[in-house]
């Protein structure tokens, strides 16, 4: 069989960009099925690319969202937030114009993702109230995993562990009803790792230690069974936060060694920096103050820019 991404270039060539774009979206699913997110980011841009060549109206507007949120999904984890950021703004604007389609609730998880992480809570918290509000007059599953999870993640930032707690025990609860694949292809994470991850750290952070180790022990064996690379990287560097919390060189140096590892196969800035990050703390812990400063204040640069 003739790979995708060839009869997408033959198409292109052609002046056949509806098939083109077609193609270039097929080989780039394929792509980040597999893993190959950077060659995934370049596919999506190539169909978005076509796909300006084609007649505007809705039909080039419904295909427009769905390679963005294909690209979102993708640039979390390759570009960092920043860029997952302008593209989901875009998709936004499609998403609202086109009436909030409930396939595309990944559109406002995407938007959170970005204002979460750059430290605009309140929007962040508007965006993730508004999704679940949507999804419960939806009567919608998925949006509603998404819409807990976004709220979870608010509270978790802010320190309020109750509220974090109700929310991750209802996501769990509507996630019973949604396949975990179904939504790591939708956002490029598995809420669930996510969640039960935040939860080690709330669990600790309320003076249950054990619980906390328990905890991160089942998100990272939910993450490895997902076999999803940036969800484990996730699940990994909340991993190295909860050791750095409790002081425990040892295992930090293990969680980290093994974030590294992953990262020299999958080029992932937003946990490539925090796990440069943990290795300056490492550092510096072991003597090497000067070294350890200089490379946390890279980390820390590399982390911002993500």
């Amino acid at each position: 069989d003739v790979p995708p991404e060839v009869l997408a270039q033959h198409c292109a060539q052609a002046g056949l960009a509806n098939r083109a774009v077609d193609h270039f979206e097929h080989a780039g699913s394929r792509a980040a099925a597999r893993s190959a997110l950077a060659e995934a980011r370049t596919l999506f841009m190539s169909a978005l690319d076509q796909l300006a060549l084609c007649p505007a109206g809705r039909s080039r507007d419904e295909r427009e969202l769905d390679l963005l949120t294909l690209l979102g999904s993708v640039l979390v984890s390759v570009s960092g937030y920043s860029g997952a950021g302008r593209t989901y703004l875009r998709a936004r604007e499609l998403w609202d114009r086109l009436g909030r389609p409930s396939s595309f609730l990944r559109v406002p998880c995407g938007q959170w993702l970005y204002h979460a992480n750059i430290g605009e809570l309140d929007y962040a918290e508007h965006i993730a109230e508004d999704l679940t509000q949507l999804s419960q007059d939806r009567q919608d599953a998925a949006g509603l995993v998404l819409g807990y999870f976004c709220l979870c993640g608010v509270a978790m930032v802010r320190g309020q562990i109750a509220r974090m707690r109700a929310s991750l025990d209802k996501m769990l609860l509507h996630h019973e009803s949604v396949a975990t694949s179904d939504l790591v292809q939708q956002i490029g994470l598995s809420p669930k790792v996510m969640g039960i991850s935040w939860g080690a750290l709330t669990a600790f952070w309320g003076g249950y230690p054990e619980t906390a180790l328990a905890t991160s022990d089942a998100a990272l064996a939910l993450a490895r069974g997902v076999s999803h690379p940036p969800s484990l990287a996730s699940a990994l560097t909340i991993r190295a936060r909860l050791f750095v919390t409790m002081d425990d060189n040892l295992d930090v140096a293990a969680i980290n060694d093994e974030l590294l590892q992953l990262m020299e196969t999958h080029a992932y800035p937003f946990w490539g920096a925090q796990a440069m990050i943990y290795d300056a703390w490492l550092r510096a812990r072991r003597g090497d103050l000067d070294g350890g400063a200089g490379q946390a204040c890279q980390g820390r640069a590399e982390f911002r820019s993500a």
